[in-house]
């Protein structure tokens, strides 16, 4: 925990200065984010004072009224909340929990002049573990996914992170492997789960033989050096007898330039992808 919360308030800028809002479930990570990183460094927490029914416009009065320099949100409430209008004290905006829109990045640092934007990768495992940090439409376009999203960017802190093939072979640039991860605030396992521990909290050879955990999660490294995630290991299924992994085909359609996102599953024994973009109608 302490780890977590030094890594994520040093990489963020966090200070004596900051305040941090926190509307959050203490069963989400950004929980702790916006209660323990400003506090640390003798900054303040913001407690909404009702939680179980947040209403965007008042949250952001709250936020006005406040001067809160800190929010964490999912992308769809953020996309709200710049449509009433941040703060123009904010200094530090993280978006994560779901796919974040490039549009979205863009809007963000244009409307908050010197804040810093993040979005990353986070595991249970090991808390944040990469960063994306923006202040600009140059930095949202470096860390863009060239198809309307963003990557994870890079590990911080002392994160590290490899790549690796089903015989934890390192893949090269650009190949989809298992995500696994290594570095400050690993955890010491799954609570009363030791069979799972020990499958996935492992040495890591190409890490020098360091600690790590396989998260389960496929990704690959692209030109630039950020981190994709692409889907999820243990999505194997049968199609008319044929073995079909789900995060490979997602990988695939994603490739299309006009997919943004898509969800893949079997129907009626038919493979089928469906993009972010369809509707699904009660009539269908």
């Amino acid at each position: 925990l302490t780890a977590l919360i030094t890594g994520i308030a040093d990489s963020r800028g966090v200070t004596s200065e900051s305040k941090g809002l926190l509307y959050h479930s203490p069963t989400w990570m950004p929980f702790l984010d916006y209660l323990l990183c400003p506090l640390l460094h003798g900054g303040c927490c913001l407690f909404y004072p009702d939680t179980s029914t947040i209403k965007p416009a008042e949250l952001i009065k709250f936020a006005h009224v406040h001067h809160a320099s800190c929010l964490g949100s999912v992308p769809a409430v953020l996309g709200i909340l710049l449509e009433t209008g941040l703060p123009k004290s904010m200094k530090q905006i993280g978006v994560g929990g779901a796919l974040v829109p490039e549009d979205l990045c863009l809007r963000t640092v244009e409307q908050v002049k010197g804040c810093i934007m993040t979005t990353g990768y986070s595991g249970t495992e090991q808390g944040d573990v990469t960063q994306a940090q923006m202040r600009s439409d140059v930095d949202v376009l470096n860390f863009a996914n060239g198809k309307g999203g963003m990557t994870a960017g890079r590990p911080h802190t002392g994160q590290r992170i490899v790549i690796l093939d089903r015989g934890q072979q390192l893949l090269s640039l650009g190949a989809v492997g298992e995500v696994t991860i290594s570095g400050p605030g690993l955890a010491s396992g799954y609570l009363a789960l030791p069979q799972q521990s020990a499958e996935y909290f492992v040495p890591c050879k190409e890490m020098g033989g360091a600690r790590s955990a396989r998260t389960g999660d496929l990704g690959r490294w692209d030109t630039s050096g950020n981190l994709e995630i692409v889907g999820r290991l243990g999505s194997m299924v049968k199609v008319r007898g044929a073995r079909v992994d789900l995060g490979e085909v997602e990988t695939a359609v994603v490739s299309h330039p006009v997919v943004t996102a898509c969800a893949c599953s079997v129907h009626n024994d038919k493979l089928v992808a469906v993009d972010e973009r369809v509707q699904v109608r009660d009539d269908v």
